[in-house]
C-alpha cells in the first residue's frame, strides 16, 4: 500500500493578524502564538501599510523560526486601507475550515489554540472567549473586556446572538 503525503496538510485553523504600526507589541503577540502552532494551522499576517519597523520585526521573527514552523506563516502586504480591509484580505486568503482574528497588540493564553482545536471537534458555528484588557502605564486600569454570559454549547438563536453581540 502506498501512502501519499500531501505537501500541504489540510488547514483546520487560519489565524489572521492585521498589522499597522505595532512595532512595540508585534513580537510579543507572535511569541504568544508560536509555541502553539501545529501543522494544520496557518498564521496570516496582513501588513496594512505599516510605516514603522513592524514588518522588519515580523520578518526577523519568522526568519528565526525552525524551518518546519516558518511554512505556517504567510505575510500579505497591502497599502493602508484600515483594519477591516486587512481582516477581509486575510479571510480571502485563508485556507482553514475555521478562522480566528487576533489583534497585533494582543497576547493569547498558552492554551488558546488547544482550546479552539478541542472546541471545533464538535463543529461549532461560533466560539466566544474571555478577554482581558491591560495597560502598561497603569495596571490599576486593567479590566475584563468581555466575560461571556454563557458557557458551554448552545443552539444559535436570536437570544444567544443577542447575548454574544450585545
Amino acid at each position: 500500500m502506498t501512502q501519499i503525503h500531501s505537501p500541504h496538510p489540510m488547514i483546520c485553523l487560519s489565524i489572521i493578524i492585521p498589522v499597522y504600526n505595532v512595532e512595540k507589541y508585534i513580537q510579543e503577540c507572535l511569541l504568544s502564538l508560536c509555541n502553539q502552532i501545529k501543522n494544520s494551522i496557518e498564521v496570516i499576517i496582513v501588513n496594512d501599510g505599516s510605516t514603522d519597523h513592524s514588518v522588519q520585526i515580523i520578518d526577523e521573527f519568522i526568519d528565526n523560526l525552525p524551518g518546519t514552523l516558518k511554512q505556517n506563516f504567510i505575510i500579505i502586504h497591502q497599502k493602508n486601507q484600515g483594519v477591516s480591509h486587512a481582516r477581509n484580505n486575510g479571510v480571502q486568503n485563508a485556507k482553514g475550515s475555521y478562522i480566528t482574528f487576533i489583534d497585533s497588540d494582543d497576547k493569547v493564553a498558552d492554551n488558546y489554540i488547544a482550546e479552539i482545536l478541542s472546541a471545533i471537534q464538535v463543529r461549532p458555528d461560533l466560539i466566544q472567549f474571555n478577554a482581558y484588557c491591560f495597560f502598561e502605564s497603569n495596571p490599576l486600569k486593567n479590566y475584563h473586556l468581555s466575560q461571556p454570559a454563557l458557557s458551554g454549547f448552545y443552539t444559535v438563536n436570536d437570544e444567544i446572538l443577542y447575548e454574544i453581540f450585545n
